[in-house]
């Protein structure tokens, strides 16, 4: 990845951090201690300020970015842009101690459409990317710690795709904000790191116990019989959630999984073979440009349209913040904490 080393500015109230010396039921010292530090009012504030229209170009979709990179600065990350050309996405760094070379992403789309809040899409997924940025602001971790805001979902996933090719190539520049154009585009380049894992949060925040809430994607059952037998068995309630993987992140999913199921939430992890990545329905992400390049990852999701109606505001339906179950959001954001701590390896 092509990283400059200078910071962005910080505006507002530095984020506060969580308390470790509050023993281990709260602290980046474990996996469980990890993820008990996850505040769901936080969750619920950061979703009402990104939960508005925010097209590219748009005042809201710059006040999203900027509110990335000021929370990213203000827990001490180092903060840059990846400017690719069409798109810019907010990386913050958190460099790990003795496998430095080796990083851990987390991160989420914070684009949208017009006319449409996106707060399932995507700004649920923004928030919990912020949370787990927050949680693990200060803890002590062999690998380093990549937290990421992409743009351009809506455009084919472009943001993601850019940063993975910045990891092998000279494809993209970092800078940081109010530098001239050209010196955007002549930032030095650093030596690649190695991603050992992905965590990619789309679409967290939506549950519902209604009979027959839940949709499934055609060849569903033909693919995962075990758990579309499990959803017939709950009335194809939509009150689960999901974890796609494949092979080189299906430990860490577990990981995942293991958390959510402690928080009492059902959790469903679906295996995606080599041959199973081709397929449409697995791509809708931004897990996939990770797959694409051979790089272990792994989806949190609450299925998004399959279960909610709103979600991207199709047929005018608003995806508004009032929709969505904050206690199901913040055990999803415990579950992607689980995955990217027990991946970090806490020193």
């Amino acid at each position: 990845m092509v990283i400059g080393s200078a910071h962005l500015p910080v505006h507002g109230a530095p984020a506060s951090l969580p308390d470790l010396d509050a023993g281990e039921a709260c602290g980046p010292h474990s996996t469980t201690a990890a993820a008990a530090c996850v505040d769901e009012q936080r969750l619920r504030r950061d979703v009402a300020r990104v939960a508005l229209p925010r097209p590219s170009g748009s005042a809201q979709h710059r006040a999203v970015r900027q509110h990335c990179a000021d929370t990213l600065r203000a827990l001490d990350y180092r903060v840059m842009l990846q400017d690719y050309g069409s798109g810019i996405n907010v990386v913050g760094v958190k460099a790990g101690f003795s496998k430095h070379h080796e990083a851990v992403v987390v991160g989420a789309h914070y684009d949208q459409q017009p006319h449409c809040d996106g707060a399932d899409d995507n700004a649920s997924g923004v928030a919990a990317t912020l949370e787990t940025a927050r949680v693990l602001a200060h803890g002590r971790f062999a690998r380093s710690l990549h937290v990421v805001c992409w743009d351009e979902a809506l455009a084919g996933w472009r943001g993601s795709a850019a940063y993975v090719a910045a990891h092998t190539q000279v494809g993209a520049t970092t800078h940081a904000a109010g530098q001239p154009a050209a010196a955007q585009r002549s930032a030095a380049p650093h030596p690649p790191v190695q991603v050992r894992l992905a965590v990619v949060y789309d679409s967290v925040a939506y549950a519902s116990s209604a009979i027959n809430s839940q949709t499934l994607p055609p060849g569903f059952e033909r693919l995962w019989p075990e758990q579309a037998l499990a959803l017939l068995h709950n009335d194809h309630r939509a009150n689960f959630l999901t974890i796609f993987t494949d092979g080189g992140a299906e430990v860490w999913a577990n990981q995942a999984a293991q958390q959510a199921r402690h928080a009492h939430l059902t959790t469903h992890v679906l295996f995606v073979s080599e041959s199973m990545k081709r397929r449409q329905h697995a791509q809708r992400a931004d897990h996939s440009g990770f797959w694409a390049g051979n790089v272990p990852a792994l989806l949190i999701t609450d299925t998004g349209r399959y279960r909610n109606g709103n979600n991207g505001c199709r047929g005018g339906a608003q995806d508004s913040a009032s929709s969505l179950d904050y206690h199901f959001m913040s055990i999803a954001t415990q579950a992607g904490v689980a995955a990217v701590v027990a991946a970090l390896q806490v020193r």
